[in-house]
């Protein structure tokens, strides 16, 4: 029962609107507050909420309901304020432990009902994780699309690279084969040039010479050590290349001769079949053919085609060439390679004056080959 004296009334009055059968209109009391259970509220719904959650704490669990509290905003009207307010339910503590996972959530379960509080927080917290995801997805995009702008930029800078790398090597062919044409063109030049000086090249052979009587057959070579069946291999083989200007080249280069003596050493040694060659068994006639393998002469001519030669080498080259090319233009000449009338069945054919053969009248030949490394073992 509301106290008679908190109301400023004599006693044994019934409180403001409690009397069954009274006729006077309800609403607030004149202090515009009402009073029930000890709790003052600024409206009836407050007033009721606080006695409500009152009976909830004494009761504490043991009620199967539970009243929760939805705070909602109040328009201004006669006799009630301004500002949010609050709305009260009652549910089964089963559906409203479903709705609340958090214990503060509940009014009877000690201390006031914050239902209302993170009802409203959800919609707020919700927006926050939504738009945390996205700022994270968006950050993300960014990071994606600035590493594959990134890895496109550098593979634009790869192509260009390798683009003008092509065209550089483009262009370096091109002067590759410019200075090759010139260079064929050389040789072609340095071949006619030759070929109107000394005859036809490419079969080593020379103007018209006149055979020397008696005729006879050829002598066939008969190695007989092993260097010197690798000696007739090697010949044979430079005879198959004939005039080949790279291979002359490469020879003129390694051993300082010039290309001119290159070419006229090739011709001579390998290239030329000799009108005027004597019978080295009998002494008794000439015969037309190429010179008999030299292993050393095969040996040197080998290594310089693999590199440059050393000063020793290059000087046996050069003794080589000025020995084989003054004997090439006697023999050019009509004089023999050697005379038959200089055998003698004791010690062949020697070349003693005054039967000498342009063999014997050219500059000395040199010695062995520097160093050679001949394999002597006998076939």
């Amino acid at each position: 029962k509301a106290k008679e004296s908190e109301h400023g009334e004599g006693a044994g009055k019934r409180p403001h609107g409690s009397a069954e059968g009274d006729s006077t209109p309800s609403g607030p009391p004149k202090d515009g507050k009402y009073i029930a259970g000890g709790f003052d509220a600024s409206n009836p719904s407050d007033a009721i909420g606080a006695l409500l959650q009152k009976m909830m704490k004494e009761m504490k669990d043991n009620s199967p309901f539970v009243i929760a509290r939805v705070e909602q905003p109040v328009p201004v009207g006669i006799g009630m304020h301004g500002g949010p307010r609050y709305t009260f339910t009652i549910m089964k503590r089963e559906d409203y432990n479903a709705l609340y996972s958090s214990a503060s959530d509940h009014t009877g379960g000690g201390g006031r009902g914050g239902s209302g509080r993170h009802d409203r927080d959800k919609p707020k917290r919700r927006d926050e994780e939504e738009q945390r995801k996205r700022h994270d997805e968006e950050e993300r995009e960014r990071k994606e699309r600035e590493e594959r702008e990134r890895r496109e930029e550098e593979e634009h800078k790869h192509r260009e690279e390798e683009r003008k790398r092509q065209e550089e090597e483009r262009k370096r062919r091109e002067e590759e084969r410019k200075r090759k044409e010139e260079e064929r063109k050389h040789r072609e030049e340095e071949h006619k040039r030759l070929e109107d000086k000394e005859g036809p090249e490419g079969t080593g052979n020379v103007p018209p010479i006149k055979p020397i009587e008696p005729r006879g057959e050829p002598i066939k070579f008969e190695p007989v050590v092993k260097q010197e069946k690798i000696a007739q291999k090697t010949y044979d083989r430079l005879r198959e290349t004939g005039l080949d200007m790279n291979e002359l080249e490469i020879f003129s280069k390694n051993t300082g001769l010039s290309l001119e003596e290159a070419i006229k050493l090739k011709k001579h040694l390998f290239l030329t079949e000799h009108v005027n060659l004597p019978d080295t068994v009998t002494g008794k006639y000439y015969y037309t053919g190429y010179f008999h393998p030299d292993m050393h002469i095969a040996y040197g001519w080998e290594k310089a085609l693999k590199g440059e030669l050393n000063l020793e080498e290059k000087a046996w080259f050069r003794q080589l060439a000025d020995h084989e090319l003054a004997e090439s233009k006697m023999m050019q000449e009509g004089m023999p390679y050697r005379k038959i009338e200089s055998w003698n069945p004791k010690e062949g054919i020697t070349g003693r004056p005054p039967n000498q053969g342009a063999h014997e009248l050219a500059p000395p030949p040199p010695d062995d080959f520097p160093n050679i490394i001949a394999d002597n073992t006998l076939l």
